[in-house]
């Protein structure tokens, strides 16, 4: 387990403010409510990271935060299990927002845009014996690029 600094909640604050500071309006753990598939489930509830709306509501945004992180110590620059789960549990919560019916055509607050993003943090970490070369750590951002 990575220490407690990788956890994605101490991003919250950071996010947050840079949110308020871009628009006017900005919730936490915004409750969406979508339709199942399951049989016996017409309806579940889950929460998206932050919502946030223009002062004028010419667009509003739905966003996903995730923290994962990438071991550049290995040979194989490639996120772990837990990680791969994180990603695919972030673009599972943006395809709900479909069955909720966020949209441009049936949002309540906006007439104009509608974003649905996933927000990765992604910090690069190695083990202390295995320090990679300068050149290897200038070349990350572009090899996360190609992930």
């Amino acid at each position: 387990m990575f220490p407690m600094m990788f956890e994605e909640k101490n991003a919250y604050a950071s996010i947050g403010y840079a949110l308020y500071s871009l628009t006017s309006y900005v919730f936490s753990e915004n409750p969406i409510k979508y339709k199942t598939k399951i049989k016996g489930e017409s309806e579940k509830q889950d929460k998206m990271d932050f919502w946030c709306a223009e002062k004028d509501f010419k667009f509003e945004a739905y966003i996903e935060s995730k923290k994962l992180w990438l071991n550049i110590g290995n040979v194989k620059w490639e996120f772990g299990k837990s990680c791969n789960i994180l990603i695919k549990k972030a673009f599972e919560q943006i395809k709900r927002l479909k069955s909720a019916g966020v949209d441009k055509k049936s949002s309540k607050y906006t007439e104009g845009a509608v974003f649905k993003v996933v927000l990765f943090q992604i910090p690069i970490v190695y083990h202390p014996k295995f320090k990679p070369e300068d050149a290897d750590l200038e070349s990350a951002p572009k090899h996360l690029e190609n992930l």
